[in-house]
């Protein structure tokens, strides 16, 4: 009858709710999200800190640009991080199951091996002595009753092993969906940072828009940009005279397939905001973000970077002094030294630099200088 109670206790145990996750674990992530909220206002301070250093309004739209950027970044990695984190929770809810199913079953069997001794009662070594036969029929009977208690107890010593990994497997999985709510708090708070910058970028190129003090400035920023663009463009066509190319045959290829909507002209025009005659030195094109801007003609990426107040800036050399401009851009997809076929995708449509809009500023220059694009397009 001890027997029986012993072993019923044993059951017991092995059916109590396993534990989760200890206090001090989840105090350690607690910390882990404030030393994040910590680094964060932090980040916030360097920015409006090194907005008050800019000499330059392009200075400003490139740290911003950067900014952007680099929190996109940072948030496609945490949900990499929360997807790659949920999967194994799955993985590891899979694996409890599993470890549970197993330990219900030796469990089960338990249950039936005492169900078998209670029914049939339990058989001591006075039985077997006094049943037996003979000397050699007790040894028998003996060491038979002997392998069936030894395959008890190793039923028994399977149930705790299995119980222990049940446990080991259900802290695991504690700590890791604990994990997971970590990394979408984490990812929560870099999409309001991230939502925050836009606003911020927004804002600043809502002035460029409307202010006029703000627009003299990124007017005469980018009219600087132009002329140092020129000159830069005149050396390095003049230290590569022996390229090979000719310069275009024929007319050149649309700068944005499947996009003819043209914005702001060639030449001069009074502004709409400034109230003033201004020289618009390319062809603005309207074009969704993201679509790609390509190569007029056959030519050589001379430049591809960022330029002041054009934002990425793809320029291509053509032979014969001339050159095509592909400013604004969201992302290059070419580099300097790279031989571009007409036609051939340079980049993304975008609005970086002093852009107010997903656009191209489609230019053509000969010897450096801007020249009306619609001889070189129609």
């Amino acid at each position: 009858m001890k027997r029986i109670i012993a072993i019923f206790i044993v059951v017991l145990f092995v059916t109590v709710t396993l534990s989760t996750v200890s206090a001090d674990e989840l105090d350690d992530l607690r910390r882990e999200q404030e030393a994040i909220q910590k680094e964060m206002q932090q980040e916030k301070e360097s920015l409006k800190s090194a907005e008050q250093q800019f000499t330059s309004l392009s200075e400003q739209v490139k740290y911003l640009e950067d900014q952007l950027s680099k929190v996109e970044r940072e948030l496609a990695t945490l949900n990499k991080n929360v997807k790659d984190a949920e999967g194994l929770v799955i993985l590891a809810e899979e694996e409890l199951i599993q470890v549970e199913n197993e330990l219900q079953e030796k469990v089960d069997s338990f249950k039936e091996r005492l169900k078998q001794i209670y029914q049939k009662g339990d058989v001591n070594f006075f039985e077997v002595l006094t049943e037996s036969s003979s000397i050699t029929d007790f040894l028998v009977r003996f060491e038979l009753l002997k392998k069936i208690a030894e395959k008890d107890m190793e039923l028994v010593e399977e149930i705790d092993r299995q119980r222990i990994i049940a446990e080991e497997k259900k802290e695991e999985l504690e700590k890791k969906r604990d994990y997971v709510v970590l990394l979408k708090k984490q990812s929560e708070a870099k999409l309001a940072q991230l939502e925050a910058q836009k606003k911020e970028q927004q804002s600043f190129l809502a002035q460029v828009r409307q202010e006029k003090s703000v627009i003299e400035r990124a007017l005469a920023e980018l009219e600087g940009d132009s002329e140092k663009l020129a000159s830069r463009i005149r050396a390095i066509q003049v230290s590569r005279s022996g390229s090979g190319l000719t310069g275009p045959n024929g007319k050149f290829n649309w700068p944005t397939p499947g996009y003819t909507r043209v914005t702001s002209d060639y030449g001069m025009r009074i502004h709409p905001v400034l109230k003033t005659r201004r020289m618009h030195t390319g062809v603005d094109i309207g074009a969704p973000n993201g679509s790609s801007a390509v190569a007029g003609e056959l030519g050589e990426v001379i430049y591809a970077g960022w330029f002041g107040g054009y934002g990425w800036t793809v320029v291509v050399d053509h032979g014969g002094d001339i050159s095509s401009m592909y400013p604004h851009l969201s992302k290059i997809t070419v580099n300097e030294g790279d031989i571009v076929a007409r036609g051939q995708e340079v980049g993304k449509i975008g609005t970086s630099g002093l852009s107010t809009g997903p656009h191209i500023h489609f230019e053509v220059r000969e010897n450096g200088d801007p020249v009306n694009p619609w001889s070189y397009l129609r």
